[in-house]
């Protein structure tokens, strides 16, 4: 009996064990699952805010483009009613001027009418009381007929001035309305933005914690960003120093080789001093002096040409013509687009207490549009970077261009490209209703500048 109570005890002991171990397994099995649904929770919670903080930036460049709309709208329709004033002014003017014209005429007409046929005109000078008179009145009749004839004209053509001032007012009247409504549908598409402008805001406000992690780690990248294109442009001012420092030795020793060699040259040539000869051994000496002096010298070596170099930071007192076409270069995008981050340290026109600092221009634009070079240049160098996809650099002498954010490449290093060619083919973030937006900087060696100084307005 002992015995059995013993095994019974021990298989109870083992069978409590087996159900801790499963019950520890199936409990850390849920605390990893946990643990993934909040990682995972808390990385959609990041990736909304980030399509957040998108949409809002490209709702406040919309709302800009829908203002400066509707302020050039304002302009047109002033212009429209100050060219309605002044056709309402000539109108006025011109029917003036038609009554008096006609009541002229009328009174001209009325007083010669008693001479209207040519009867009563050929008495009329034939009454006169001498020749001279006779002579007036004939002068008269014919000034009389070509008066009545531009009187006839002037009357047509203030008509006609009328007629085309009244079309005018028509078309002027067209217009008005025109404007008038698309300043209405302009007005109403404002205040849709702005209302989903503003549901945008109180969202990433009530996000603040997942927002400034977004900032954060957006201001992360950028500082890669920097660090790596700072990296890359040092590297290829110390290859440009080699380069220099290496032609400068290499002309050095060119000219030192040439000195040896005229050197040499002259020693040989050169009579000996003193010593006793015969004369025939002077005369063979001096014949032999004459024939060396009068031998031709042999042709100086032209220098094998300069290899070119990587450029230096002379280019940057030249400048080059990039810098002659400052606020000419065409934008680096095709197709429509939208500047949705502007250049350098800001407060966000929205988010009052978020401050941003950009080292470029963020162009938004559609699915599918390329960049493209914005002067001519040479391709220095492209390479990928976590979170901006592939950049590529392109030196125009000390002046850079940087396109960052590219899905595809069609240029290649070293390349030469010119203005307008396809450098790659713009990212769009599937993640984020494929917005597509450029990165664009615009440099003097590291020197950041603002590009929208140098793109054509």
């Amino acid at each position: 009996m002992l015995l059995l109570a013993v095994l019974v005890m021990g298989a109870g002991v083992a069978s409590a064990q087996t159900k801790s171990a499963k019950s520890i397994k199936q409990q850390k099995a849920a605390a990893q699952r946990e643990i993934r649904e909040t990682t995972k929770k808390i990385k959609d919670n990041k990736d909304e805010t980030r399509r957040s903080l998108n949409q809002l930036n490209s709702l406040t460049a919309e709302i800009g483009d829908h203002q400066r709309s509707i302020d050039a709208l304002n302009v047109q329709l002033e212009a429209i009613n100050n060219e309605l004033r002044s056709v309402n002014d000539s109108i006025a003017a011109n029917e003036a001027e038609l009554q008096r014209l006609r009541t002229e005429y009328g009174k001209a007409i009325r007083k010669i009418h008693a001479h209207s046929s040519s009867l009563d005109k050929l008495m009329f000078v034939f009454e006169s009381e001498s020749f001279h008179q006779a002579l007036r009145r004939m002068r008269y009749l014919r000034e009389f007929s070509a008066w009545r004839k531009r009187q006839s004209q002037e009357i047509g053509e203030t008509q006609r001035r009328l007629e085309n001032s009244r079309a005018r007012i028509n078309q002027l009247a067209t217009a008005k309305s025109n404007t008038i409504k698309d300043q209405n549908l302009a007005k109403l598409a404002l205040e849709q933005k702005k209302q989903r402008q503003s549901d945008v805001v109180a969202k990433l406000r009530a996000e603040g914690t997942q927002l400034q992690a977004v900032l954060a780690d957006r201001q992360r990248r950028a500082d890669a960003l920097d660090r790596e294109l700072n990296r890359i442009i040092e590297q290829e001012r110390q290859a440009a120093e080699r380069a220099r420092r290496e032609e400068a030795e290499r002309k050095r020793l060119e000219a030192e080789r040439k000195a040896a060699a005229e050197k040499k040259l002259a020693e040989k040539t050169k009579p000996k001093k003193g010593g006793k000869g015969n004369a025939a051994d002077k005369g063979k000496a001096t014949a032999g002096g004459d024939l060396a002096m009068n031998t031709p010298s042999k042709p100086k070596s032209t220098p094998s040409p300069a290899k070119p170099t990587a450029p230096t930071h002379q280019d940057v007192a030249l400048g080059g013509s990039f810098e002659s076409n400052k606020g000419r270069l065409p934008y680096p995008v095709s197709g429509n687009f939208k500047i949705v981050r502007h250049f350098g340290v800001q407060r966000h026109p929205e988010l009052k207490y978020v401050m941003t600092e950009n080292g470029g221009i963020d162009i938004e634009t559609k699915p599918g549009a390329v960049a493209r070079a914005v002067f001519t240049g040479k391709v220095s160098a492209i390479f990928r970077q976590d979170g901006y996809n592939t950049v590529v650099m392109v030196r125009h002498g000390s002046y850079l261009t940087i396109y960052v954010n590219l899905s595809e490449i069609y240029v290649r290093t070293g390349e030469t490209v010119k203005p307008n060619q396809n450098i790659g083919k713009i990212f769009s973030d599937r993640e984020d209703d494929n917005r597509t937006i450029l990165h664009f900087e615009v440099r003097n060696e590291k020197v950041k500048l603002n590009p929208e100084q140098w793109l054509r307005r």
